[in-house]
């Protein structure tokens, strides 16, 4: 991924916490090659989830960095959202 790699060249590889994407920007070999260097990939799969995919996205932390991403992006962009 070209914004992927351009964060762990700026940051360097073990200094991210976390990396969020938006849904649709799945690949296979990024959901087993981002894990590498970065420990929390939030990467949402669209459409239809096995069960160890919906497990994984169903867990406490990756649904509350989901939302933290969603709400930075929302609140960035000058979207109205209530709480």
């Amino acid at each position: 991924m070209p914004v992927a790699d351009l964060m762990l060249h700026r940051c360097g590889a073990g200094r991210l916490a976390n990396l969020s994407f938006d849904k649709g920007f799945t690949r296979t070999a990024d959901r087993e090659l981002l894990p590498l260097y970065v420990p929390t990939v939030v990467m949402p799969k669209r459409g239809r989830k096995n069960a160890e995919e919906a497990a994984a996205e169903n867990t406490k932390e990756f649904v509350a960095l989901h939302r933290q991403a969603a709400w930075s992006r929302a609140t960035s962009t000058g979207w109205s959202i209530t709480a």
